[in-house]
């Protein structure tokens, strides 16, 4: 939780010097300008581009053959929304991963939006170890996410997968106090299971 909110400082100091809530497509970094926001391509994925940096946006415009919109980085008004309706038509001719293939050697801040499933094979997720097999009862293998922090001493892990429903029904009932004749009749009454 404290990453994520730190991850928030500069909406979040906007927010409490003016009370203006932000909105999808009014800030900087959510999609205000053609240079920072994400598109939707021919395979109707997404692309993000984070080319705030002027060097990136030129490297940007000149990839696409239109060095003619390297001055409307930050503009406004009509002249930004024909710069963004240029880009989302662009990038709707051509699959996700291709504009990535092709821009990213270019030295572009560009990144593939990924869709769950395509987060749960990534290999730098995998190799984080951000997505794991855990062994569970049974000869079994369970998928779940690791260990954010990684600490070199008292490195993180996951001791446990969860639980089968009912698994310690008896444990925890036991701790309360019931009898193992109560639990067995809570059983036979479809109370627990």
């Amino acid at each position: 939780t404290d990453a994520v909110v730190s991850m928030l400082s500069g909406n979040m100091s906007a927010y409490i010097t003016t009370g203006h809530i932000p909105r999808a497509g009014e800030g900087v970094l959510s999609g205000a300008f053609p240079c920072y926001g994400t598109y939707k391509t021919l395979d109707n994925k997404y692309i993000s581009l984070g080319c705030a940096e002027p060097h990136f946006w030129e490297n940007l415009c000149r990839a696409l053959g239109r060095e003619d919109l390297i001055p409307y980085q930050w503009s406004k008004g009509k002249k930004r929304e024909q710069v963004l309706t240029f880009m989302r038509r662009k990038f709707r001719t051509k699959p996700r991963d291709e504009w990535f293939t092709e821009l990213y050697p270019k030295n572009i801040a560009i990144s593939k939006v990924y869709s769950l499933d395509e987060v749960l094979y990534d290999p730098q997720i995998r190799h984080r170890q951000m997505v794991v097999e855990v062994d569970k009862p049974g000869n079994e293998k369970v998928t779940q996410v690791g260990i954010a922090i990684k600490l070199s001493e008292t490195p993180g892990r996951i001791r446990s997968v969860a639980p089968f429903q009912g698994e310690h029904t008896d444990q925890v009932l036991g701790e309360l106090g019931y009898s193992e004749k109560a639990i067995g009749e809570l059983r036979q009454k479809g109370i627990v299971s």
